[in-house]
This record gives structure tokens, sequence and C-alpha cells, in this order.
């Protein structure tokens, strides 16, 4: 009963009004049984911003939503269904963008990307909220994989996962396999020769 107005007071102190709220669990209220999706409702109805719930039970860590999958899910929860624009897409996986030279952004703008999301590259909310408008998710760590999967039964994005590899050969592989499913052509031999 505390929390919503707790989170009441935090909105309220600020010298802004905050986008979203975030409040983290852990194992205590998984034991304790409290409702978190009840107190976040209760808590965005009093402070009159979305407020949402992230799980982050140890108890969870080697079972099929271990924490950091979980928070990840929570991070998207907030995206809304949007008219989808074909020629965006999300990079899913790491709460830090890839480096800024990174092939795999010259490679997507080659096959027809032109707005590519990272979370950690949105400068606003609005921004935030625009990676519900991506035609396809691109899952670069498996701890995202229920984030993906969220994303598409919610907003029907579709989502293709990347596996992390060190060997330069499965690398061009796993880009043609790519291409492939994309039903594209991906040259890759700039980076495969500099590799």
């Amino acid at each position: 009963t505390k929390i919503p107005k707790a989170v009441e007071e935090v909105c309220q102190s600020l010298d802004y009004t905050p986008s979203a709220v975030m409040i983290c669990i852990t194992c205590v209220d998984a034991l304790l049984g409290t409702d978190m999706d009840r107190v976040c409702r209760k808590s965005s109805d009093r402070a009159g911003v979305p407020v949402v719930p992230c799980y982050m039970y140890a108890l969870t860590r080697e079972k099929r939503l271990p924490p950091m999958a979980s928070v990840r899910k929570s991070v998207y929860s907030l995206l809304k269904p949007r008219k989808r624009k074909s020629d965006e897409v999300n990079i899913l996986g790491y709460f830090s963008p890839l480096q800024d030279d990174c092939e795999f952004y010259d490679i997507l703008r080659a096959i027809g990307f032109t707005q590519i999301n990272e979370i950690s590259r949105c400068p606003d909310f609005a921004s935030y909220k625009a990676m519900s408008r991506a035609n396809v998710n691109f899952v670069l760590n498996p701890e995202s994989r229920l984030a993906a999967q969220d994303l598409e039964q919610r907003l029907g994005i579709p989502s293709i996962e990347l596996t992390r590899l060190y060997q330069v050969s499965q690398i061009h592989n796993q880009y043609q396999a790519l291409a492939k499913a994309l039903d594209v052509t991906i040259d890759d031999e700039p980076w495969l020769e500099k590799a």
C-alpha cells in the first residue's frame, strides 16, 4: 500500500515528469506473493506515468526466465502497437550500443534498413517508443530472446537471432544464412578480407 504513494512522491520531487517508472522486485516479493502488476497499475494511476514491474528474482537464475531476461522483457514492455515501417529495424541484446564501426550497421543499411534502433542510442522516450515501428528485431544476446518473443506476440514484430561467433568463417556463414532468410544479398567481403 505504500508503493503507489512512494512512486507519486518520487515523481513529484523531480524537476521534470519522468516518462516511466520501473519498480525492480527481488525474491522477497516472490516469496510473499506480492501482486506487482496490480501495485504498478495503482502506482501509475496515482503518479500519472506508466509504471512497470521488473522482476529480478535470483531464485530464477537457472530457470527459463533468468533475471536479466526478465529485465529486458520489462524494458521493452512499454512499446505499444504502431504501423510498422519496412526500412526500420531494432537490435536487441545489450544495454550498450555496438561499436560505431561495427560492420553490422553497414550490412543492415546495405540491405535496405535506413533506421537502426538500439535502446542505448535512444535520446528520448519518443525515440524509444518509435522502436515499435520496426519491421524486424535482431537478437544478439540470448537474454533478449524472451523480450523479442514478447514483442512478436504483442506487436507482431518478428525476430531473427544471431549467435555471437568469433571464427571469421562462421561469421561469414551466418551473414550468408541471414541473407537467405531475408531473401537479399549480403556482401560482407570487405569485412571478411579485413578480418
